[in-house]
């Protein structure tokens, strides 16, 4: 009777070791299912977050992108405008006539201006063209007269009171112009008087800057221009 009382005891001691140990086992899976599920979730959000990222690097990409694209197309735009701009030609009012016949035009008009336009509306103008070589006489009316040291254009209007331009080109823009009177004044046979006037005229030479004028007034005085030499 004392061995089935002992047996029972000790049957008793080891029913409530396993329950123990089995609600610890229940305890240890419980824990280690919630730790996986904890790491699963922060797997998820991580992923999450990494997926937002680098939808907003794509979208951050697109717009600098397109922006670079509209960028490239306003400059493109920009440079067609400017190089249409650049290819269009201005006609040339003057085109057909030749270079002397402008020259001519435009050294009258920076010297003597338009007082010609009076006499022109009457029909009593016309510039008249001359040539001289090098070493022409500055005093037509003296056998003896200083001379030129270049070729010299004389330009001067139907009458003598229209006055005259005397000039030799520098060919660059500019003339160098001879103040040369319409008359000689003074007595001939003063030839000390004479060759002081000549001299005169040569001292007092100035360079004149020649522009390029109205065209209008340009080819006005073109029409009238008669080449005399």
């Amino acid at each position: 009777m004392k061995k089935v009382g002992f047996v029972m005891v000790i049957s008793a001691f080891l029913l409530v070791g396993c329950g123990t140990k089995g609600n610890k086992a229940e305890e240890s899976k419980a824990a280690s299912s919630s730790e996986t599920q904890t790491m699963t979730n922060s797997s998820s959000s991580a992923k999450q977050a990494s997926s937002q990222t680098q939808s907003t690097t794509t979208n951050s990409q697109s717009v600098a992108k397109n922006t670079n694209t509209t960028q490239n197309e306003t400059t493109s735009a920009s440079t067609t405008i400017s190089s249409t701009t650049e290819t269009m030609v201005t006609p040339n009012p003057l085109s057909g006539y030749t270079n002397d016949q402008i020259e001519y035009a435009r050294v009258w008009l920076a010297v003597m201006g338009t007082h010609y336009k009076t006499d022109l509306a009457s029909g009593n103008f016309k510039l008249h063209v001359s040539h001289s070589a090098a070493g022409a006489a500055v005093n037509p009316y003296d056998s003896t007269s200083l001379t030129f040291p270049t070729e010299t254009v004389t330009l001067s209007g139907e009458y003598g009171y229209q006055s005259l331009v005397v000039y030799s080109s520098n060919h660059n823009g500019t003339i160098t112009c001879y103040p040369v009177p319409s008359h000689f004044q003074g007595d001939p046979r003063d030839q000390a008087a004479v060759k002081k006037q000549e001299q005169e005229i040569l001292d007092q030479a100035t360079i004149v800057s020649i522009p390029t004028g109205n065209p209008e007034d340009v080819k006005e005085l073109i029409t009238v221009q008669v080449v005399d030499n």
